[in-house]
């Protein structure tokens, strides 16, 4: 039997399809409460009064660990079984997640929480309770057990928010002066409530065009210790990643367009001032083949993501067309670029916060041009502020990149299945055009420690670049015809990076340049950056020596210019009633 999972209750009637007012309640369900209302019709007729007057929203909000949330979101869902549209009015979604784990230095453990933890762990939802059907249906495929927490716990964690559950818990609490034990072990069973309610509420939003994501996507143990412990992941991503490779009953989020990605939450050097790793390619997972997306942000962050990280993408086999990546440094920007079927646009600048380490990725002005080649038939807006992380050995660091991917590869074909290749990547594969590596596509003519030729992007009408980048190192003796380089449906030019006077080979490129563009480029209407300096952005904010080793005296500490780092705009993200 099919089991159309948009249709569930949370709450005193659960049902695969659309209920029929006066059926019976559920009396061993999530909701232990008795319904005050006594009869199934009096029921009926107050549950069908009520979703008159419930409200409904365009935005909702699942992340700040706020009880009047908590409770609005257990509402909600709760409410699906007397009104399925109750989420259709949703259009945007905003998930800023946590990791949830025991991440204060007061324990939990303590003989004030035990007897909750205690009560906790014997309350039971009954074996035949259809919410475990549906965790189910969402849950792991043979072999991947490991991967999820059991069954069992999503359902108490799905209850915990439920009236009765929750008025017990207060009454107990009630007896309890505060305590920041007590306080810290209800936090963190309000986190894996919003995570699992995340879930089910994008799965309930069938118009949802926006969505907001951070999640930590860091696996947690209780212990460290205890290498037992059941890799969690959180049931957020696994029915995300389910869903966009269809493996769910029904598919989910069709009407969802734009995706905005968050730096993870929860973790260290959570300051600001220093760029959060992210797997890129990893969260692409979760939307790249919804049919309806479109465009994907990403913002301060640093593209290793680490151990564990998806390092290959088959080619084309995405449908985000628009990808844009801003203050953050990545390595694996060749690879990102490559995963789109038609990119449209492109953006990737540097800038803003520092790294971790010291270090950083560089730019291989040769790799980043074949990577965009790919996309030469569908770019229409391409935007790159990378000049200060261009390697400055042009071709040679390009055949050092190869020597190196083609070493790693090799090692990895030694495995009878090589990691890389899960089955989401296999699933990937069967859509995937053209050579895994960028290395693999053919060169499109002398680089020349530039991006080359852009000459065949047929439908790119606006560009932003920096100078180095699209015309190579200044010392360079090669001289190119720009406007010959570039596509005759060009209407918007910046360029970074370029000042009158200071370099003899881009001043005589430019002159040229200006000289032939009205007859080689009839649509460039505008051009920046030629008589006005627009500067590159650095790699790091300036922070002055002395300060970086802290040998600076306090008067020249005093003198020395603050700052700046690059911070998130901030936005309205909180529930919007309609």
């Amino acid at each position: 039997m099919k089991l159309a999972l948009r249709h569930f209750s949370l709450g005193l009637t659960f049902s695969w399809t659309r209920p029929v007012l006066g059926s019976k309640p559920y009396a061993g369900g999530v909701c232990l409460r008795a319904h005050p209302f006594g009869t199934t019709a009096n029921v009926a007729s107050a549950e069908t009064q009520h979703a008159s007057t419930r409200p409904s929203y365009s935005r909702i909000n699942v992340g700040k660990r706020r009880t009047n949330d908590n409770d609005k979101i257990y509402h909600l869902l709760d409410s699906v079984h007397t009104d399925p549209a109750v989420l259709d009015s949703v259009r945007e979604a905003v998930i800023k997640l946590e990791e949830v784990k025991d991440g204060s230095c007061l324990p939990t453990h303590t003989d004030v929480t035990k007897p909750y933890v205690e009560r906790e762990a014997q309350r039971t939802v009954p074996e035949d309770h259809p919410v475990r059907h549906v965790l189910t249906i969402l849950g792991p495929t043979e072999g991947s057990s490991a991967h999820y927490v059991a069954l069992d716990e999503m359902v108490k964690y799905l209850t915990w928010h439920d009236p009765s559950v929750q008025a017990n818990r207060n009454h107990h609490l009630q007896q309890e002066s505060k305590r920041p034990d007590l306080s810290i072990w209800t936090s963190v069973q309000d986190g894996q409530f919003a995570h699992n309610a995340a879930a089910l509420l994008l799965l309930h939003s069938p118009n949802l065009e926006t969505l907001t994501y951070s999640a930590c996507p860091l696996p947690y143990r209780q212990s460290d210790a205890d290498h037992s412990d059941p890799y969690r992941e959180h049931i957020l991503r696994t029915v995300l990643l389910r869903n966009n490779y269809g493996l769910l009953p029904e598919p989910h989020l069709r009407k969802l367009k734009h995706v905005r990605l968050l730096p993870e939450r929860g973790i260290w050097y959570e300051d600001g001032d220093t760029y959060s790793h992210m797997d890129i390619l990893g969260e692409l997972r979760l939307f790249h083949r919804l049919p309806n997306i479109e465009s994907v942000s990403i913002e301060g962050v640093e593209g290793h993501g680490g151990a564990g990280a998806v390092e290959y993408f088959p080619p084309h086999s995405s449908n985000i067309k628009h990808i844009h990546v801003s203050h953050s440094i990545l390595d694996n920007y060749a690879e990102l670029i490559l995963t789109s079927k038609a990119l449209e646009a492109f953006t990737y600048s540097i800038g803003g916060r520092h790294t971790r380490d010291g270090g950083f990725y560089s730019v291989c002005s040769k790799t980043m041009g074949k990577a965009l080649w790919s996309q030469r038939t569908s770019l229409r807006k391409l935007d790159l502020d990378v000049d200060n992380i261009m390697s400055d050995d042009g071709d040679q660091g390009y055949e050092r990149d190869v020597e190196d991917a083609r070493m790693i590869l090799e090692d990895y074909s030694e495995s009878d299945e090589p990691y890389y290749r899960d089955q989401w990547f296999k699933l990937d594969e069967e859509i995937s055009e053209g050579p895994l590596l960028v290395f693999d596509l053919p060169d499109t003519g002398d680089y020349g420690g530039s991006i080359g030729s852009l000459h065949d992007y047929e439908k790119l009408t606006h560009l932003s670049i920096g100078i180095q980048l699209l015309l190579g190192p200044s010392e360079m003796d090669v001289e190119y015809d720009l406007a010959a380089r570039l596509p005759p449906s060009l209407e918007f030019l910046l360029l970074r990076g370029y000042t009158k006077g200071e370099h003899k080979r881009y001043d005589h490129i430019i002159m040229h340049f200006q000289s032939q563009r009205a007859a080689k480029l009839p649509l460039l209407m505008e051009v920046q950056g030629v008589d006005e300096v627009v500067p590159s952005t650095p790699m790091e904010p300036g922070r002055p020596q002395s300060r970086m080793f802290g040998s600076g005296s306090e008067e020249e500490e005093e003198e020395e210019e603050e700052v700046v780092y690059w911070r998130p705009e901030k936005r309205n993200e909180g529930w919007v009633e309609v």
